[in-house]
């Protein structure tokens, strides 16, 4: 069924639908091992559903070979009970075979008879047992429970599903269960888990619920739970459920997305916020502003005759520019900032005082007169920029109206020599 997939290469890095990653866990369990279990979802091809699989490898050591292979939890159940079935009855139909033969036949066939009755019976104790083994190993919980229309009963579970539920022996799983809803889960957790469970109405349907369960430390652990019907007379449901702790998966998951939400808000070359996130972060800071009513300062920077650096110590030498002014602006303002685009630059200090602000532009002044050292020549050169800050406080303040009133305050230094900073003061309804 494989056969398109045939001659890939296989990654530890490739991801089941729900986010493991099977083939990076089987190969841990490998080398720690030589062989592994271990399970992974994906998509059913007939159909949208989403199925669970047991895989089981093995390394053969003589020839270098990792051999594989998996069935599904339906048809692993499906089969160990046709194979249970199958030997059952031929032991029954051995048995008849051997009360008829009893009289007719000598003592010699008599034990052949038993002997193979015996030889059926091992194999299926045999096969009962590793299913046991199966079930008492997972690295999951596993669990079935009988639901009615009032109540949850616990029919069996592991030791993995004991420790994910936060309890320590049947009888304590089975205290927890009050009506539908097992006590050491979040109550809507609980109760959307039932309602998902009522659902099922169809023999081997799934559905896949997140609970939130409260261990007996108070640590809290998010368990993904797969229900399955297996049996449904119309008024009893049997319901197996697997559980998988997936707390640590789902911190790296939130902490990647943060990751890449905050990549994509800063400037790639200064490392400070890019154009659209500052615009978005002094939109917020100024309508908070106004909502608080108070001040809020926002200051427009460009750095003074930027082509000149460019056409004298050429573009890689301006980047270097760019970068220090950046890196000052953001470890001397006590507030937010971020790049406007070339050599322009935007902050935003909100609940600000003009004293805080002057004390920030002395020394910005200072160090952007101190310059960037030349990378070529070890020459020091300055790298003065006209800033222009407003200081406002209003209940009606617009975004628009600020950033055209710290333009026109940077502006006013260029129109001073450059190389300054100018601070205009705009105040109304003072508390």
């Amino acid at each position: 069924s494989l056969v398109e997939s045939e001659g890939e290469y296989l990654s530890t890095s490739i991801q089941d639908i729900m986010g493991n990653y099977p083939y990076k866990t089987e190969l841990e369990g490998i080398r720690e091992n030589g062989e592994v279990f271990h399970f992974y979802y994906f998509k059913n091809k007939i159909g949208d559903d989403i199925q669970e699989k047991y895989s089981y490898a093995k390394y053969y050591e003589p020839f270098h070979w990792i051999i594989s292979t998996g069935e599904t939890i339906e048809e692993v159940y499906a089969y160990s009970k046709e194979i249970n079935e199958r030997n059952i009855q031929y032991i029954i139909l051995l048995m008849f075979v051997f009360g008829g033969i009893f009289v007719l036949t000598s003592g010699i066939m008599i034990k052949i008879l038993g002997k193979q009755a015996k030889s059926f019976q091992e194999k299926l104790y045999k096969q009962t047992e590793l299913l046991e083994d199966m079930y008492t190993t997972m690295s999951i919980g596993m669990l079935r429970v009988a639901m009615t229309d009032k109540q949850t009963k616990l029919i069996r579970i592991n030791p993995k599903g004991l420790e994910l539920l936060g309890v320590e022996t049947e009888q304590e799983c089975n205290s927890k269960i009050q009506g539908h809803m097992i006590k050491t889960m979040y109550l809507e957790d609980a109760e959307k888990l039932t309602q998902e469970c009522e659902y099922l109405t169809e023999q081997w349907t799934s559905v896949v619920v997140e609970c939130r369960v409260k261990w007996k430390d108070e640590s809290i652990h998010l368990l993904r739970i797969r229900n399955t019907l297996v049996d449904f007379d119309g008024e009893v449901k049997i319901i197996q459920r697997m559980c998988q702790d997936i707390t640590e998966e789902r911190l790296q998951q939130e902490k990647e997305l943060m990751e890449a939400e905050e990549k994509a808000t800063l400037d790639p070359m200064t490392q400070i916020k890019n154009k659209k996130a500052i615009e978005m972060i002094v939109r917020t800071n100024i309508r908070e502003s106004a909502e608080k009513n108070v001040p809020i300062a926002v200051g427009f920077v460009d750095i003074d005759n930027f082509r000149d650096y460019n056409t004298k110590y050429g573009h890689l030498q301006g980047d270097e520019v760019i970068k220090y002014v950046a890196s000052t602006l953001r470890d001397n303002i006590p507030g937010i900032v971020g790049r406007n685009g070339g050599d322009e630059f935007v902050f935003c200090i909100l609940n600000a005082s003009y004293q805080q602000v002057e004390e920030s532009m002395k020394v910005i002044y200072k160090k952007l007169n101190e310059g960037v050292i030349i990378k070529e020549s070890g020459e020091k050169i300055p790298t003065p920029c006209s800033i222009g800050i407003v200081i406002e406080q209003s209940a009606t303040l617009q975004y628009n109206d600020v950033m055209e009133q710290s333009d026109v305050a940077m502006y006013e230094s260029k129109s001073r020599g450059k190389n300054t900073y100018t601070i205009l003061e705009h105040y109304e309804n003072i508390k």
